[in-house]
């Protein structure tokens, strides 16, 4: 996640200002039919006519191959049409021929950070900051590499410098996180992580999620938990999506004394965690990283030494095996007798319920979650697909309706619909909503799976069987459920 917003923001700021410093550039050295093949293609790029400004280019750069402001700009069109191998190797050209050119060092380290390439992103960044030292981006942006590389210090150090260079924001965010969340104890400072977190919230007017939820971190680290837990409901008020389930565990670790932290991949395959909650974020990292028989070990630890977190259960029942459906119930059972009001228990014992076809049951569940938390989206799916499963088939198109609505773009949405006209025996509909539903999103499993069945029960079977492999290359666990669905809706169809 950290990952994605900081390719987000790198890439915002890489690029703006770009098409002005190169125009200024080409008027300082002297008009020439080179300038003018540069301006030419600095206007079809404006307009979004990449292909045709290469083609100018290609042309210009023939007659004159040792114009940095040429392959800069080539770079540029390259990058727009997605083709970063070129991109970085027209970037490369123009540092060749002209060392100082700090912008082309910037966009280059832009592509190996995208690529994962951390360490070649510190090596142009550090150019950066010897052409520029007094500018601040070079140094956060190489914060930002130092931190993929666990090297908290330096990322500390390179923060403070943009800081202090008016780079307040998102310099203070960073810092507050490094000194709140760090693993590593010598850096942690809870009372500096508070000051910075609180610079962060106020440029922000107190109004933003991750900034309260990092000076929630912060007041955990320096102990006073329970203004951790107010920061933390405060921080969940602004959530949305995935970090709504994040901010909710993480309250439950401050409520029980246990403290936030960013652990790496690299980092938990060295280090042993220590605490209950330690082994809760060693788990996500570890499922997240594909190693689930990890995970689940780990979990199982927290749960023995502290029996009392809901979220462990919570995240155990997430990564064991779907064909465990009554065990990752009866996980949900236990979080929910350690906090009857864990909501996420709830949303996911509703969608496991509805796999079962326990209509019922998930209808219960799902309605329960969300009077607790109106905002879990996830829920009111699961809601809708429980009520048409129960029979209330008003009701349910009644809210599909309104869903529709307000997430006209969702990729559930059509599966959604198709899955009701399914149990409605509307056969024909149903496959015309999930494929639309397949088109927007060809990893919608559970469209194939549908679609399967509906085919079935106009007696398509070769076009059954070929959305059933579909669906198993997706999710192999659904094999079994949906061979069982197909037969049973065969054996409905051919009733007289």
């Amino acid at each position: 996640m950290r990952s994605v917003l900081c390719i987000a923001l790198l890439f915002n700021q890489l690029y703006l200002g770009m098409a002005s410093d190169g125009l200024c550039q080409s008027k300082s050295i002297g008009y020439s039919n080179t300038d003018a093949a540069y301006a030419k293609g600095l206007e079809l790029k404006n307009r979004g006519e990449y292909r045709a400004a290469l083609a100018l280019l290609t042309t210009a750069l023939r007659d004159e191959p040792n114009d940095y402001r040429l392959y800069e700009l080539q770079g540029d069109l390259f990058w727009h049409l997605s083709d970063s191998i070129n991109a970085m190797n027209a970037y490369t050209k123009a540092i060749k021929r002209d060392t100082l050119r700090s912008t082309a060092y910037e966009k280059r380290a832009g592509i190996h950070y995208r690529r994962q390439e951390w360490g070649d992103a510190v090596a142009d960044l550090s150019a950066v900051i010897r052409i520029k030292p007094e500018a601040p981006i070079g140094y956060f942006y190489r914060g930002l590499s130092f931190m993929e590389l666990d090297r908290f210090h330096d990322g500390q150090s390179d923060f403070k410098a943009a800081y202090d260079r008016g780079m307040i924001m998102p310099s203070a965010y960073y810092l507050a996180v490094i000194l709140g969340t760090c693993p590593d104890a010598a850096i942690r400072n809870g009372s500096r992580a508070i000051e910075y977190a609180r610079v962060a919230c106020t440029c922000t007017g107190f109004k933003e999620y991750k900034e309260l939820s990092i000076l929630a971190a912060s007041y955990a680290e320096a102990g006073q938990w329970d203004e951790a837990v107010g920061r933390s409901k405060k921080a969940l008020e602004l959530a949305e999506g995935q970090n709504r389930p994040t901010e909710r565990m993480r309250c439950e670790l401050y409520q029980s004394h246990q403290p936030n932290r960013f652990f790496s991949l690299k980092y938990i395959k060295s280090h042993t965690a220590l605490s209950p909650g330690e082994l809760i974020l060693f788990a996500q990292v570890k499922g997240d990283a594909g190693d689930h028989m990890g995970a689940i070990a780990d979990l199982r630890k927290a749960i023995e030494l502290n029996p009392h977190l809901s979220y462990a259960y919570v995240e155990l029942s997430s990564i064991s095996s779907p064909e465990k459906s009554t065990e990752r119930i009866d996980l949900l059972g236990r979080a929910l007798e350690v906090n009857p009001k864990c909501v996420d228990a709830l949303a996911l014992r509703a969608k496991l319920y509805l796999s079962l076809n326990k209509y019922r049951e998930s209808l219960e569940d799902s309605q329960a979650c969300l009077r607790l938390d109106p905002k879990l989206t996830d829920a009111r799916w699961t809601h809708v697909l429980a009520l048409a499963g129960s029979g209330e088939f008003p009701q349910a198109f009644a809210e599909l309706k309104e869903l529709s609505q307000k997430y006209p773009n969702a990729p559930r949405l059509r599966t959604a619909w198709g899955h009701c006209y399914l149990l409605q025996k509307r056969y024909d509909e149903a496959i015309s909503e999930f494929t639309e539903s397949i088109r927007r999103d060809p990893g919608d499993s559970w469209a194939y799976s549908d679609r399967a069945v509906a085919l079935s029960a106009l007696n398509k079977d070769a076009e059954a069987i070929k959305d059933l492999e579909a669906c198993c290359r997706l999710v192999p666990a659904l094999r079994s459920k949906t061979e069982e669905r197909m037969r049973s809706v065969r054996k409905s169809s051919s009733r007289p």
